[in-house]
């Protein structure tokens, strides 16, 4: 077995690979983190509609519940972006809204929303390093650098 590294052009595109990826995961997680730290009023919604999706959304596939509820004297009624079942035509659900801007909330616990966008960031962050790690080796190698 000899201690040969990859050729170049497969550490930069592995590297470019990890990056992209790694950019896409933390800001898709560092947005649901401010989401979460907007939606702060609890409230109580009733799902009003429950049905089965034909086509994949970015926020998943599969069950697709519309929740009812009132802030301020207004009724709102709105899709919930989280794919899991929520509960059955009827049911009530805590939710979390934005006060600022009531159509946004949170069907799913905020705390859970917290934890998984930092881990989420953590992984993206760490994604972007191992791809910056490829490059960097690239460069070191074309230098006569030895690892």
């Amino acid at each position: 077995m000899t201690n040969e590294l990859p050729s170049g052009p497969k550490l930069i595109s592995t590297g470019l690979i990890f990056i992209a990826v790694g950019v896409l995961l933390a800001w898709r997680f560092l947005k649901r983190i401010r989401r979460a730290r907007r939606c702060t009023v609890p409230l109580s919604a009733v799902v009003t509609k429950r049905h089965r999706s034909i086509q994949p959304t970015i926020h998943g596939a599969g069950n697709l519940t519309t929740l009812a509820y009132d802030y301020n004297g207004r009724h709102y009624e709105r899709m919930a972006e989280e794919a899991n079942k929520l509960g059955d035509v009827g049911e009530h659900r805590d939710i979390m809204i934005n006060p600022d801007d009531p159509e946004e909330f949170l069907a799913n616990a905020r705390g859970t929303w917290i934890a998984a966008g930092i881990a989420g960031t953590v992984l993206g962050i760490a994604l972007i390093l191992a791809g910056l790690a490829c490059i960097v080796t690239f460069i070191g190698v074309r230098m006569g650098i030895s690892v």
